[in-house]
């Protein structure tokens, strides 16, 4: 009883200031029940529904949030927050259009700056994960002129470029948000990943390692991280998909094993062999110490494909040599089995839907991989190309220059 009278007696501030205090350490229940009771007494109190609908929000009561938030906007239907607010519920009901007119609309309603700043950053973290990236990059960018330098809308537009394929436009984000604030482990984790697609493996593995020293509790992180260490073994096998099975179909199409097909296949592997043996160096430790860590069934779509390059590379050596048509066949199976090998890699990846069964997946990944090769392939190393020889460094007048690794 004296608690309850004391909730009646304080003033709406002093109850939300304790209330936030028990939310700050995830004491949420006991905050709900103080909220309640302090309604009894002030039962149109706006801050106070806020506050309550925060507290079901956070147990996962999200039928009972919408409920709160109902009748706190038919008070105050011009209140930005509780836009806000219901925006996040309706979102984990997976009302994902509706979450994001809410956002917008909150922003329309010209909330306080500290506001206007978690709008700007939901709305471009939701049209990410819807996979809207333009837009993504869109609001972000009128987020940074607002906010010039904020390392988490820096974050968030360097997410969307990259989605977008535009790696070295995503770099300038992601090192403008490190320069920002180092210490933020999602930051690290996406200019690793950045880091991946521009063939930049050891800036990538630290990266990776770093954002799990940073944030070592983030499992969600932590299991994608542990996945995407062993990358550029795989880059090893990708190096031979094309070449392997060329280079053995020359050696069926020349069983003499003499003249100038037999070079061609022999200095072609060549070249590939030194490509993808420097990226086991450039993986250098982190990437094999990584290996004990991983899951079977990650171990077996990691070595496999490395187990079928080197094999296939042997026997299209042999065959090239020799003019044996079993070690061409052999060598033509092994770099034909690196695609579905590497659509089995893909499938393993934990940012990939569980809703099929893993050969589904395989599938669908071994389908990507081959259409991915001719068509998004060449776009992006001749992308890499243009980058290389203008080296351009040109940056957006809301970003400071980022210094060079």
């Amino acid at each position: 009883m004296s608690e309850a009278r004391e909730a009646v007696t304080e003033s709406p501030s002093d109850i939300t200031a304790r209330v936030d205090r028990y939310t700050a350490v995830g004491r949420f229940a006991e905050a709900e029940r103080m909220v309640r009771r302090a309604l009894v007494t002030y039962p149109e109190h706006i801050n106070l529904l806020n506050k309550l609908s925060y507290t079901l929000f956070s147990q996962q009561r999200y039928d009972e949030d919408l409920e709160v938030t109902d009748k706190a906007l038919a008070l105050d239907p011009n209140e930005p927050v509780l836009y806000w607010r219901r925006s996040w519920t309706l979102w984990r009901l997976d009302r994902r259009d509706e979450a994001i007119a809410l956002a917008r609309r909150s922003l329309e309603l010209d909330p306080h700056r500290e506001l206007r700043h978690a709008v700007f950053e939901d709305l471009g973290r939701y049209y990410n994960w819807e996979g809207r990236h333009p837009e993504a990059f869109e609001i972000t960018e009128r987020g940074l002129t607002e906010f010039p330098g904020d390392t988490a809308l820096l974050e968030v537009a360097g997410e969307a470029l990259r989605r977008q394929s535009r790696y070295y436009e995503a770099d300038v984000y992601y090192r403008a948000s490190l320069e920002a604030d180092p210490h933020l482990g999602i930051n690290w984790y996406g200019k690793a990943l950045n880091d991946m697609m521009l063939g930049r493996a050891r800036a990538s593995l630290a990266g990776f390692a770093h954002s799990m020293v940073l944030e070592p509790d983030d499992d969600w992180r932590a299991e994608r991280v542990r996945y995407f260490m062993g990358w550029p073994i795989s880059g090893y096998a990708a190096s031979f998909r094309w070449t392997l099975p060329l280079a053995s179909a020359t050696a069926l199409l020349n069983p003499s094993g003499t003249g100038w097909p037999r070079w061609f296949g022999l200095v072609l592997l060549a070249l590939t062999l030194a490509h993808a043996t420097s990226w086991l160096y450039r993986g250098g430790k982190l990437s094999w110490t990584a290996l004990p860590r991983l899951l079977p069934l990650e171990k077996l779509s990691i070595t496999l494909p490395a187990v079928l390059a080197t094999l296939g590379l042997a026997a299209a050596v042999s065959a090239l040599l020799t003019g044996s048509a079993p070690l061409g066949w052999l060598g033509l199976a092994a770099g034909v089995l690196l695609w579905p090998a590497f659509g089995f890699d893909n499938a393993l990846n934990p940012n990939e839907s569980r809703d099929s069964s893993l050969p589904r997946r395989t599938l669908a990944n071994t389908q990507w991989w081959i259409i991915d090769d001719f068509t998004g392939h060449p776009k992006k190393q001749w992308d890499r190309l243009r980058h290389n020889l203008k080296r351009d460094k040109s940056t957006p007048a809301h970003i400071s220059p980022p210094s060079d690794d």
